[in-house]
């Protein structure tokens, strides 16, 4: 089974926005035992909530691939870390997945 990505860049919703979902998909192509966690607050005014859902769902990857990308999410804004019980969670799952790897 091959490990190609039927990407199709999305045009920039604002100029000079930052696009890196190409770079995601080599990276993880290039190395298929990455793993992605990605970090949503639910409060979060800056990074838009399900625009991070829809690109990590669209990337176009192999479904072996798409198993590596994890969507944890917090009670939190921008900066869930900055919330006692939030950065606690956050250091959990770091360790659960460290753990998990060995």
């Amino acid at each position: 089974m091959g490990l190609e990505a039927s990407v199709r860049p999305r045009p920039r919703l604002l100029p000079g926005s930052p696009n890196v979902e190409g770079d995601l998909v080599q990276a993880l192509l290039a190395n298929p035992h990455l793993q992605v966690e990605v970090e949503n607050g639910y409060y979060d005014m800056a990074t838009p909530f399900f625009a991070t859902e829809y690109t990590m769902e669209h990337l176009g990857l192999p479904e072996p691939l798409q198993k590596n990308i994890r969507e944890q999410y917090y009670d939190a804004g921008h900066m869930m870390y900055l919330r006692d019980e939030d950065l606690a969670q956050a250091e959990i799952q770091y360790f659960r997945l460290h753990r998990r790897r060995r």
